[in-house]
């Protein structure tokens, strides 16, 4: 059997989760919005925060193997804990909320809801008991040479996005502090340059996450007011 502990299956299960939760993200936003939105800060098919959340309960939560209450109650704790971290920085960093559950029953400061806790304890119980073995008895019919050839395309995949989807994001939020500091016509041209540049990733983020519009829209107004721009 190999070892969970191994950290090319740490980084393939957290691929792996990644990868469920950006699907489960998309189907959950078809059924809201009736159209495929590509979900997360990511350009590919994952959310890491879903990938950290199932890394941190198969890796704290293993021992609970056979009791499953304890496992439910734990992975409700653990990443309903998680999930109101990540967005409280995020808010704190981006200055923008990027997911709302003010308008959920039983939300804390809507960052979290009672909802998406009771679906994370499922989701911990699924993950534990039957999605990771399946995993990993997969993983074990790999040869080591082909486990490694997984291991760095994805990882080399993966770091790019994070680089690419990382410029974009703060590029995004320092839009509006950047043309503080500039004359007029650098600020033009460096605002249509970024946004000619830029347009395809910012609409992507926008389509994500909703809640970003009021800080898009704060944006164009400044640079509007300032610049005298219409940026449609």
């Amino acid at each position: 059997m190999i070892n969970i502990y191994n950290i090319k299956i740490l980084f393939i299960s957290f691929i792996f989760y990644s990868l469920i939760g950006w699907i489960i993200e998309v189907i959950d936003q078809f059924y809201r919005q009736k159209k495929l939105i590509n979900r997360g800060f990511l350009l590919g098919p994952y959310c890491p925060v879903h990938g950290i959340g199932a890394l941190l309960m198969l890796l704290l939560l293993g021992r609970f193997y056979n009791n499953t209450l304890i496992l439910f109650i734990s992975s409700v704790l653990i990443c309903t804990t998680l999930e109101y971290l990540t967005g409280f920085l995020l808010e704190k960093i981006f200055k923008a909320r990027w997911w709302d559950y003010s308008d959920y029953k039983f939300n804390l400061n809507g960052r979290v809801c009672l909802q998406n806790s009771l679906f994370f304890g499922l989701a911990g119980v699924i993950i534990v008991k039957f999605s990771q073995p399946f995993l990993m008895g997969l993983i074990a019919n790999m040869s080591t040479n082909l486990l490694n050839i997984i291991c760095i395309v994805l990882l080399l995949m993966f770091c790019i996005d994070l680089i690419i989807s990382f410029y974009v994001i703060c590029s995004f939020k320092n839009l509006t502090n950047n043309i503080l500091k500039d004359s007029t016509e650098e600020i033009s041209s460096k605002v249509k340059s970024k946004l000619a540049k830029h347009s395809i990733f910012f609409r992507r983020l926008i389509m994500a996450f909703p809640n970003l519009k009021r800080g898009v829209n704060k944006i164009k107004k400044n640079i509007v007011n300032f610049l005298g721009l219409v940026i449609k």
